[in-house]
């Protein structure tokens, strides 16, 4: 499809030169002023790009723009998704420490339970003797 059209070939081109860029270390909007200086040096899209660049940077800036928000949402969401498991861990955690805590005192009510019948069966054995 590309080869078909010439214009769409060059887009393509020239879009491509935008992602190089970026790659490179370019900020956005750098990046593209940088594919339009070469996308007019290479003679693409005709004079679209001397006669609009302005408005070619400013929708793409956008676009790139929307892309980096995207991914501070998709980070912040992963973020928000930890908080939330790990709340979920913690008040887990937090319950079985609860139940442990709880189980640990009826054995030590069993165990003075049973130290104050030894002591009684000693008492009661040396009374004996």
């Amino acid at each position: 499809m590309l080869k078909k059209s010439e214009t769409l070939g060059d887009y393509s081109a020239f879009i491509e030169q935008v992602r190089h860029n970026k790659r490179s270390g370019l900020l956005p909007s750098d990046a593209i002023k940088e594919a339009i200086k070469w996308g007019v040096s290479q003679g693409l899209l005709g004079e679209y790009l001397t006669e609009h660049g302005a408005e070619v940077t400013s929708m793409l800036y956008t676009e790139f723009n929307i892309d980096i928000a995207k991914e501070v949402w998709q980070e912040e969401a992963r973020e928000d998704g930890y908080e939330e498991g790990l709340a979920t861990a913690k008040e887990k955690f937090e319950a079985e420490l609860e139940a442990k805590d709880k189980e640990l005192a009826d054995k030590n009510a069993e165990l003075a339970k049973l130290k104050q019948l030894v002591a009684q069966l000693q008492k009661e054995s040396s009374n004996e003797e």
